[in-house]
């Protein structure tokens, strides 16, 4: 049984992304404790990572806090994410890792609006 097909008692916001090679090598899977305002992390085999909640904030300040420990010693890293609403509807992040950690929503384009219009014409 993997740790995903186990019941969740929260998840009516649930944060999902895959950790990349570099960083899926230093964490264990299953769940993590102690996590904040009641947010459930989960870490899954191959790197997956469900992070669940009761509110939009609290999975968004776990995240950033998991990322502060794990990623402490790496460099810049942009990670897709997925949120869960409660309406069932599916956004679209990046994560910015060491940058010190931003989230976009709907993958923002991070480059500068002069070096897009330079280099695409747009912007």
């Amino acid at each position: 049984m993997s740790v995903s097909s186990l019941p969740s008692l929260y998840a009516p916001f649930r944060l999902t992304f895959l950790l990349p090679d570099v960083l899926a090598a230093f964490v264990r899977p299953g769940r993590h404790c102690p996590c904040l305002a009641g947010t459930l992390l989960t870490i899954e085999q191959g790197g997956l990572v469900v992070i669940e909640g009761k509110e939009r904030l609290p999975i968004f300040d776990q995240a950033r806090r998991f990322f502060r420990v794990i990623a402490k010693e790496r460099g810049p890293l942009i990670i897709a994410a997925a949120l869960v609403t409660p309406e069932r509807t599916r956004e679209c992040w990046e994560i910015v890792v060491n940058s010190d950690v931003t989230f976009c929503r709907d993958f923002v384009p991070l480059v500068g609006a002069k070096i897009e219009k330079d280099r695409y014409g747009q912007g």
